[in-house]
């Protein structure tokens, strides 16, 4: 584990093949936005390949990793009446 900034790095993973080597990772990040904390994290892939000069990132790549919110509950109808809803005002709008 790495800490950097507000990030964690986790999941250091090198693959080497040759004169180029493929590293993954996941970067998990905590900071706070207007007031409020938030937390995101991204599966990184960088692609490097071995130079006379040394070691050059050649490609890139960052992945959001999203998570479902909390399941919600809802009482017996109330999607129903919500869709309806929406739809009226969808309905309406467009005319």
């Amino acid at each position: 584990m790495l800490l950097f900034a507000g990030a964690e790095l986790t999941r250091f993973e090198v693959h080497p093949h040759g004169q180029t080597a493929i590293a993954t990772y996941v970067v998990e990040e905590t900071e706070e936005y207007f007031g409020r904390v938030i937390h995101a994290r991204y599966l990184t892939t960088d692609t490097w390949h071995r130079t006379p000069e040394g070691w050059r990132l050649i490609a890139a790549q960052v992945t959001a990793l999203r998570q479902d919110p909390p399941a919600v509950t809802l009482p017996p109808g109330r999607l129903d009446v919500e869709r309806r809803e929406t739809w009226d005002i969808l309905w309406k709008r467009n005319r």
